[in-house]
């Protein structure tokens, strides 16, 4: 039988390195919790990070846990496309205005109305208008003695819409063509040589034309012939009303 040799170092008893084990625990500085570094201590860390004035700021998202009191809340009120604005006036198809219609009132009645025009427009022998700041131009025809409004139009700042059979009225600044055309039936396009607009035109049975619906022509492209596409969706931006198409 073989002999078992001594090893070359006695081990030590488990007692006596459990005890230094412990020893040399407590004589160690305690950790830090884990996720939370520690602030640098001055000599003993360089800091390699950029300036914080070069980054840029993180976005937040966040609101105001308190609305600011500087300014009170405005309510906002959404109207529909097809609701005449606050104030606007109805212009009767064929006829004009409650108090101004063609065929009816004098040049003198209107100016009692309306006040003294801004500019005085005369077409020669033929007719004269008159244009003044509520957007109201009133056309009155030489040869007549009465002096009665042949036909009248209206343009911005005139906040005014043409009732029709349906529920939406024709907003001027607002309707388009093809949206009248859906309200009061097929309308004529009609223009002058350079004129800034193309009409839209509705006549009565003898074929005068007693209602116009103008766009403003599209210059990027020749006046003549008509590019439909291109009109029909524009805003009306002046409605005539007329007893005739011409002076007699």
């Amino acid at each position: 039988m073989r002999k078992r040799r001594s090893p070359a170092f006695p081990i030590p008893d488990r007692r006596i390195v459990l005890a230094v084990a412990i020893a040399l625990q407590s004589c160690a500085s305690p950790v830090s919790p884990p996720f939370r570094a520690r602030p640098p201590t001055a000599g003993n860390t360089k800091d390699v990070s950029p300036p914080v004035a070069s980054l840029p700021s993180a976005p937040t998202t966040s609101a105001p846990s308190t609305p600011p009191t500087s300014a009170a809340p405005v309510a906002i009120e959404a109207k529909s496309a097809t609701t005449p604005p606050e104030g606007a006036v109805a212009i009767q198809a064929f006829v004009g205005l409650d108090d101004i219609q063609v065929g009816a009132t004098s040049r003198k009645e209107l100016e009692s109305k309306l006040g003294a025009p801004v500019a005085v427009r005369q077409h020669g022998s033929y007719s004269t208008s008159l244009v003044f700041a509520s957007g109201i131009e009133a056309t009155f025809c030489q040869n007549d003695p009465e002096k009665l409004v042949h036909w009248i139009s209206f343009r911005d700042p005139f906040k005014g819409y043409v009732a029709s059979d349906t529920p939406d009225p024709i907003i001027l600044g607002t309707t388009t063509v093809r949206e009248a055309r859906k309200r009061l039936g097929q309308c004529d396009w009609t223009t002058s040589d350079g004129a800034p607009t193309w009409s839209c035109n509705y006549y009565n049975s003898d074929h005068v034309r007693q209602l116009s619906l103008h766009v403003t022509r599209d210059k990027t492209v020749p006046q003549f012939p008509l590019d439909e596409a291109l009109h029909l969706d524009r805003p009306i931006v002046r409605i005539e009303v007329a007893i005739a198409s011409n002076c007699p």
